[in-house]
C-alpha cells in the first residue's frame, strides 16, 4: 500500500484510511481528473459570429465595391479595402464557421 501525508497534521497515513489516526479528520481522496461536462452548445458561438462576420463582409463588398448603381457611397473608397480587407473579412468568416462547426460536432 501506497502512504500519504495528512494535510491537517503532516504526518504519514496509509491509503486505506479514511480518518487520520492522529489528528481524526477526515482524509481527502486523491484528485481525480475528470472530464467537464460537454456543452451542446459549444460551438454555436463562433458559427453565429462566423456568418455575421461573413454576412457584414459580402454587404460591405457589394455596396463599396460599385455593383449596385443606386446605393453608391458618398465618399471616395479606397480600392485596398475592396481588394484586400474586405475578401479577408469574409474567408475569416467561413473559417470561424468551420471551426465552430467542427467543434459542435467532434467528440
Amino acid at each position: 500500500m501506497a502512504d500519504r501525508q495528512c494535510g491537517y497534521c503532516g504526518k504519514t497515513v496509509s491509503d486505506k484510511f479514511l480518518l487520520c489516526p492522529y489528528c481524526r479528520e477526515e482524509l481527502k481522496a486523491p484528485a481525480e481528473r475528470r472530464r467537464a461536462p460537454r456543452d451542446p452548445l459549444q460551438g454555436a458561438k463562433h458559427i453565429r459570429r462566423g456568418l455575421l462576420y461573413t454576412l457584414l463582409g459580402v454587404v460591405c463588398y457589394y455596396l463599396f465595391g460599385g455593383y449596385d448603381p443606386i446605393l453608391t457611397p458618398p465618399f471616395e473608397v479606397e480600392p485596398w479595402l475592396t481588394d484586400y480587407v474586405l475578401p479577408v473579412v469574409v474567408l475569416g468568416g467561413l473559417g470561424l464557421m468551420v471551426f465552430g462547426v467542427i467543434r459542435r460536432y467532434s467528440g
